[in-house]
């Protein structure tokens, strides 16, 4: 028996990483017109399924019923990830008031990069940057910082750690990527991870 399209927003909700067939996700891409957390359920799946045409769609329809930083944010890089680049240029300065100002301009160095217009996304990288230090600043006092030098006759105290957010594939693969390369760039170091919060529900953004 085919779940409803509320059982499936349940599911979502209840797993944020759960896998959806293409029925279902077609089920819910057809709820979209009256469901817009259907809609970000179907966008979300056809993100990471590199299903760009239908996730942009879809985020555009999202954005169109809700202007939020979050759906603006989900529909620029959905536009990045099939290299509509012009567009998403176009849509992060339409919506330029809706987003954070770091946000604005790490998304516009970012697409701007890509199209090759290097003084422009340097522009826009720097002052991403400025705005990030300046809010650090602003909230953390400046800690003193202990560095601790190679021991090499205490192997088991050369640690380098890692902390993973979730069971996901692009954690696990960052982790199984940084604990390689750790052995080439650090030989001696070993690199611990450690899972942070592993029931934490994920936010649903792209």
């Amino acid at each position: 028996m085919t779940p409803s399209t509320t059982e499936l927003i349940a599911r979502f909700k209840q797993q944020p990483d759960s896998e959806f067939s293409a029925e279902e996700l077609e089920q819910l891409a057809d709820a979209s017109a009256s469901d817009v957390f259907a809609a970000k359920i179907a966008a979300l799946q056809y993100f990471r399924a590199k299903n760009f045409a239908r996730c942009i769609e879809l985020t555009e329809r999202v954005l169109e019923r809700e202007r939020s930083e979050e759906n603006v944010v989900n529909f620029v890089v959905a536009l990045r990830g099939v290299k509509e680049l012009a567009k998403a240029l176009a849509v992060l300065e339409k919506y330029e008031t809706v987003l954070d100002r770091r946000v604005f301009h790490d998304l516009m160095c970012s697409c701007l990069a890509r199209l090759g217009q290097r003084a422009e996304a340097i522009r826009h990288g720097d002052e991403a940057l400025r705005l990030k230090d300046e809010a650090c600043a602003s909230k953390i006092a400046p800690l003193p910082l202990k560095l601790h030098a190679f021991d090499i006759e205490a192997p088991k105290k050369n640690v380098i750690a890692f902390s993973v957010f979730g069971a996901n594939t692009r954690y696990l693969m960052g982790a199984l990527n940084n604990a390689t390369v750790a052995r080439y760039l650090y030989p001696g170091w070993t690199a611990r991870f450690i899972p942070m919060n592993p029931r934490r529900r994920s936010s649903g953004k792209i």
